[in-house]
Formats: C-alpha cells, structure tokens, sequence
C-alpha cells in the first residue's frame, strides 16, 4: 500500500529518500486533501495504525487526523505555523503548499517536529514559576503585616510610608514600646529584593523585638547583638543590610541613635529647620562576629519630628536622571506640610518619571503633648 502511495509522487519534485531520511515527521496530501505520502518516521511513530496515517474519509477535528490547515493552504498558499498535542506528545506543524512547474498549488507538505520534551520542560516551568508567584505574594502578605499601623505610642504620633518596588522588599521598619518610659523604632534596609532580602527582614524584625530589654534600650548594645545573631546565620557575603535605630525616652524627651551603614540619616525637624543626625557604623553582615556603634543623644520638644526613610526614596529619578535627592527632602520637610507623607509621597511622583527602582518606606514620629 505504501509503494502505491509513494509511486503517485512526482519523484523529479520531491526526493522520498530524503523525506524518509529526516527525523520529523512528513506527510503530503494531494489536491484534493487526501494522504498520498507518509515518511518512515511517521511510519514507526504510529506503528500499526495505517487508517489514522491515511485518514480514510473520516477525517477527525484533532490529532493526526486534522487536515482543516492543509486543506486552507490548499485554498490560499498560504504557509501555516502551528503547535498540535497528537496523543501525549506536543509537535510544532508546518504546513506548506506544493507547487507545479505552472505555479498552481498540485498538493501540501505538513512537517511535525516533535516538542514534547521542551513543551512539558515549558509547562513544568510555568507551574513553577506559578507557585513560587504564589509563595513570594504569600511571603509579601506576611510582609506587609508587619508594617505597623499609623498611631501613638506615649507621646509620640507615628505614620508610615511603604512601597515595595517588587512583590517582595528588602525593607523592613518598627516601632514597640521598650517598657512605660522606653519606646524603641528602626529603618532597616536589606540588599536586594528577592527571597533572600525578605527572609532578612524576618531575621531583624524577630531578632529586635525578641531582644532582651537590657539590650533593646541601649542602640548600640542592640547593634551589636544584631550583628552577632546575623553572623552566626553563616550566611553569604553578600548577604547584609543597613539599619538606624533609635530609643526615645518620653520622661526625659530624649532621643538617643546608632546607626550600622544606613546612608539616609535621621532628620529632625524643629521650629521650620531640620538637622541630620550624622552617625557613622559599619553595615550588619557576615564578616564581622561583633561591631562598634556611636550613638548620638537629642533633645526633643513639644511638636518636633523625626523621619527615618531608605534610599530609594531620595534615588527616584526625573526626565534628566536627576536624583530627588536628599537635600530636595530636607527643603521639602522645613515647610512641614499638615499631611507630610502623603504630600512627600504626592511629591515624589510628579518629579519622577518612571517607576521607582527601589523600596521606598519612611517612618515619620512627631512629639505631641499628652501621652498615653
């Protein structure tokens, strides 16, 4: 039967030994759509199944059998590109028009290569990368939790600012009162954006508010622990973060600073000036079993304000590549704006002009008299 069918070829157009002699699979139909050829390698890949090879009048809307593609090429000459599931397996299919030496279509070839193994390699992926999704908005939840909620601790009012600049932050930031007097806060900042920098967060957050009371009053004694907990984790070199943390003292109204590599210094903003608070330490990484942090103490006043923020809030970049900058911050802070987040935040968006590269988060205090 097969001879027969190969013997109805022009064999001057087209080579069966060639066709026999590829790996994809090739089948060629006449005219008038019907099967005239099949190569070896379509022979053995449906072995015993020569009805479903030939497609005997019943012509199926799947599978092999689906010759609705040839049968367009055959009406327009149209060269079509397709991917076929045919049983478990996956196959890209060409189907090109055959052309007689008058230029009119005499028939179609349809080549199938096989693709199973990339197409289930590409659906396996694709689950994966689904879950994983999954995980990092699960892990992005927890996250998000533990952004504390705008309030008052004693006699200090607090708001909050947060925008991840991916589904998971390397930013992480607190505010817990220490005991009646003491109320403890933080910027922290991890490298990097990904799992690695979100499980960091997890580590200072659990680690400063699992601290001791003796350490966590102390700013530097409370570095110091961090840095030593941090290092024990064994982790890689690239593995670090910047933090600044600060003790408020609401009996003597005092503020007292450590800070560990963070390059955005606190501001404080009293009677229309704000000061940077200017300390100096090496950030918490893997290296170093113990650190040494300065620590710097500041009176506050009645209706005076602090602000802790990240990098990428001051790194947002205009039209121009100019950076919003520190200083463009600071002007913005002296006019102290009744609702100064939001206004930064409103700020901050008309003067860039593209998506932020980076978290940006603040934590913003104010003295208020009462206290609770």
């Amino acid at each position: 039967m097969l001879l027969t069918l190969r013997d109805k070829l022009d064999t001057q157009k087209l080579n069966t030994q060639v066709l026999d002699g590829i790996a994809d699979m090739v089948r060629i139909v006449d005219v008038n759509n019907r099967v005239i050829f099949f190569n070896r390698s379509m022979e053995e890949t449906f072995d015993g199944e020569l009805d479903q090879l030939l497609c005997p009048m019943k012509e199926g809307d799947d599978g092999i059998c689906d010759l609705r593609f040839s049968e367009r090429t055959l009406q327009t000459g149209e060269i079509i590109q397709r991917e076929e599931k045919i049983g478990e397996g996956y196959f890209s299919v060409k189907t090109s028009p055959i052309l007689g030496d008058d230029g009119q279509i005499k028939g179609a070839i349809e080549v199938f290569r096989n693709k199973t193994r990339e197409k289930k390699l590409q659906i396996e992926i694709t689950h994966r990368n689904k879950q994983m999704t999954k995980e990092m908005n699960a892990a992005s939840n927890i996250q998000k939790s533990l952004v504390p909620n705008p309030g008052r601790i004693r006699d200090l009012d607090f708001k909050t600012l947060y925008e991840p600049a991916a589904i998971l932050s390397g930013d992480i930031f607190d505010i817990f009162p220490i005991n009646k007097t003491l109320v403890a806060f933080y910027m922290a900042d991890s490298v990097g954006h990904g799992f690695a920098s979100s499980m960091t967060t997890m580590f200072i957050y659990q680690a400063l508010r699992n601290m001791p009371k003796s350490l966590q009053k102390d700013p530097s004694l409370a570095l110091v622990e961090l840095q030593d907990r941090f290092s024990k984790l064994s982790l890689n070199v690239s593995n670090y973060f910047t933090i600044v943390y600060g003790v408020y003292n609401s009996k003597e109204k005092t503020l007292t600073f450590a800070n560990a590599g963070h390059n955005c210094p606190p501001l404080i903003y009293s009677k229309g000036k704000v000061e940077e608070v200017p300390l100096r330490g090496f950030p918490i990484n893997p290296l170093f079993a113990s650190g040494d942090y300065d620590t710097g103490q500041y009176k506050l006043k009645e209706g005076d304000q602090v602000l802790l923020i990240t990098d990428g809030l001051v790194e947002c970049v205009n039209q121009d590549q100019v950076q919003y900058g520190l200083d463009r911050l600071k002007a913005f802070y002296e006019k102290n704006p009744p609702n100064f987040l939001e206004d930064l935040q409103e700020d901050i968006r008309s003067f860039s002009y593209r998506q932020p590269e980076d978290d940006m988060s603040a934590l913003w205090l104010k003295l208020e008299g009462g206290g609770h």
